[in-house]
Parts: C-alpha cells; sequence; structure tokens
C-alpha cells in the first residue's frame, strides 16, 4: 500500500496517533492522551498492523489439498 505509515492506538482513550509522532512528542514517556488527558498504560498502547487486501498477490499466500477419509 503506497503511502501507509506505521500507528500507534491508545485503548483507553480510543485516539491514534502516527508512531513517529507518538514518538518524537514523547507520549509514551507522559502516559497521557494529548488529545483527551486520559492517562494510559504500556499495556494499553497498541501497534497496528496494515491489512491485506484479500487479493492473492498482496501477502504470504499458502494452498493444501484436503483429502477426505473415511472414519
Amino acid at each position: 500500500l503506497i503511502g501507509a505509515q506505521p500507528c500507534v492506538a491508545i485503548k483507553t482513550s480510543g485516539h491514534v496517533f502516527l508512531k513517529s509522532v507518538f514518538d518524537s512528542m514523547g507520549i509514551r514517556e507522559s502516559r497521557v492522551c494529548p488529545v483527551s488527558g486520559v492517562r494510559f498504560r504500556d499495556k494499553d498502547v497498541l501497534e497496528l498492523q496494515r491489512g491485506a487486501s484479500s487479493f492473492a498477490a498482496s501477502g504470504k499466500v499458502e494452498g493444501r489439498r484436503l483429502t477426505p477419509t473415511a472414519t
């Protein structure tokens, strides 16, 4: 995905920040959301991952053949 940047979400406030801004502003060290003023813990910080587009060429694709067995 062109232009996708890593993001960080704070669970307690629900706000999402660019990881570069989150690190440069010292938000993790202050443990206070700059938008809402809500305090958070380290486990409340989620690093978001880029999702796949569900097309076969957009990630690792594995295929396997299943053969039915009589039980």
